[in-house]
């Protein structure tokens, strides 16, 4: 098996940090939102077809970031969006949202998981059909019905990772099939980027902050 190059000389979103991506099995196409390009954070929503990329201009939309957790909800057929990081990781945000296929819905849980300056992770767990999120507060939440509901803290899992540059995680299972969280694999690397430089006045890309 080898990689092909694809959708050469087409539009598509430009070169980025920090993106959140995701298979909407739904609509059987990748969604791409945000991450840090050439003019600072973006709120950008782009989705692959498999053979092309195409921008969504949804009328509500989250706020620019990037490091946001992302993952499918195979129950209610949306993608779900929590947190963010803005441009420095000084500022970290604590909203959900729901993406459909066309547009953005911001949701209003009783509870929103605390982030501080931690990207999280986030997969789908098929056993208890839920969304899990794992914070760099070592907390695990579990979104279902509209709600987050948190599972449990480990203080012996991963540590607090500031930065999505940075960032390798994963998630394992325990003898029930149940998602939990895993230690880092040993010996991976964690690999440094040059932070692009301060957006302008100009940005082609610029957004509004929730």
């Amino acid at each position: 098996s080898s990689w092909t190059q694809v959708g050469i000389g087409q539009p598509g979103p430009s070169a980025r940090l920090g993106a959140g991506l995701v298979y909407d099995a739904e609509r059987r196409e990748i969604l791409l939102f945000g991450g840090i390009g050439a003019h600072g954070d973006t709120n950008e929503t782009w989705v692959w077809n498999g053979e092309s990329w195409t921008q969504k201009f949804p009328q509500l939309s989250p706020g620019a970031r990037h490091g946001m957790g992302i993952a499918y909800d195979r129950v209610n057929k949306v993608v779900v969006l929590h947190g963010g990081l803005l441009y420095d990781d000084s500022i970290a945000f604590h909203d959900t949202w729901t993406w459909n296929g066309s547009e953005w819905r911001q949701e209003s849980p009783a509870t929103q998981p605390s982030l501080t300056n931690t990207a999280p992770v986030m997969t789908w767990d098929p056993v208890d059909q839920q969304v899990v999120l794992f914070t760099g507060a070592q907390d695990l939440w579990g979104w279902k019905n509209g709600q987050w509901n948190l599972i449990g803290n480990y203080p012996s899992g991963p540590a607090a990772r500031s930065s999505p540059r940075r960032s390798r995680a994963r998630a394992a299972r325990d003898r029930g099939g149940r998602c939990r969280p895993a230690g880092r694999r040993a010996g991976s690397p964690a690999g440094r980027a040059r932070r692009p430089t301060r957006p302008g006045s100009g940005s082609a890309a610029s957004a509004r902050r929730e």
